[in-house]
């Protein structure tokens, strides 16, 4: 039997770690993985001689880090290794809490190392064909009234990108740092809700697998987080896009009726605690599902 190297993963071993998610038809790029390989500890399964058989990432953010992209290549399934690769990520956070998005194949291994279910969390994606209703009347649908008078939606200047993390911090419970600078430079959009000269809410896109992803979104109610989507959903017709989004804060149904069906719904699970959130600041939408 060929002997199997558990090691870090590099920015040098980019065009496999591509070509594990391509097997599985996962839509990520090179630009994907460039931007997650620059803010976490990546591991990678190598048997000697051979590409790699396996991926998993880990995002330490603050006294939380979430895991990612845990890939087994189907030749060495059902031997171990994605438990293997797990325990070598938890021994290697830190003592951190752990926080993964779990596909349905994955989740049995993940409760069997202590995770538990925290929430649900629904993708959307879907070709924008056409030019949206009205917004006034989308919200007004939502029943949860609009925007105060005070607020405005407007781009993301570059000299507020200090603030616009410490938001994130705040809505997420999740120290950013680490994923910000790479974030941040792959935006291709950001916008932002003000009131009374304060950033109350804020949502990015950017260029992710076959198309374009939006998200984080954070903001204090629901119709700010749909006039920030709505904003950047503006003028991608033709586009495919998605948006990771947690069950419990209700934008489901509106993003159906905007094209954006969901096709998946899959737990996201803890290992310790949960985040804390205590402002009115919430998480609408996820940076992705491997970086919560």
């Amino acid at each position: 039997m060929t002997p199997i190297q558990t090691r870090v993963a590099t920015h040098d071993d980019l065009p496999q770690l591509v070509g594990l998610t391509q097997a599985l038809n996962w839509p990520h790029r090179a630009e994907d993985w460039s931007q997650m390989l620059a803010s976490s500890e990546a591991w990678c399964l190598q048997p000697q001689g051979s590409e790699l058989v396996g991926s998993g990432l880990c995002f330490p953010q603050g006294d939380w880090a979430t895991i990612g992209l845990l890939i087994v290549a189907a030749s060495h399934q059902g031997q171990g290794w994605g438990r293997h690769l797990m325990q070598t990520i938890m021994k290697a956070s830190g003592g951190r809490h752990l926080l993964l998005t779990a596909t349905t194949a994955g989740a049995p291994l993940y409760r069997r190392l202590g995770f538990k279910d925290q929430a649900m969390i629904c993708q959307h994606q879907g070709v924008l064909s056409a030019v949206l209703a009205e917004m006034p009347e989308a919200v007004e649908s939502f029943e949860m009234g609009g925007l105060a008078e005070t607020d405005a939606i407007s781009v993301v200047a570059e000299a507020e990108a200090n603030a616009v993390l410490t938001l994130l911090n705040k809505a997420s419970g999740l120290d950013r740092s680490r994923l910000w600078p790479s974030l941040w430079a792959q935006r291709d959009a950001a916008v932002k809700v003000t009131s009374e000269g304060m950033i109350k809410g804020v949502a990015l896109r950017r260029r992710f697998g076959r198309g374009k992803l939006i998200g984080p979104v954070v903001a204090e109610h629901p119709v700010q987080a749909l006039q920030l989507i709505w904003t950047l959903l503006d003028g991608q017709q033709g586009v495919l896009i998605r948006i990771d989004t947690p069950e419990a804060m209700g934008l489901g149904s509106m993003l159906t009726q905007w094209g954006l069906m969901q096709v998946d719904r899959v737990a996201q699970m803890v290992n310790g605690a949960a985040p804390s959130v205590t402002g009115p600041v919430q998480q609408y939408a996820m940076v992705s599902q491997a970086q919560g």
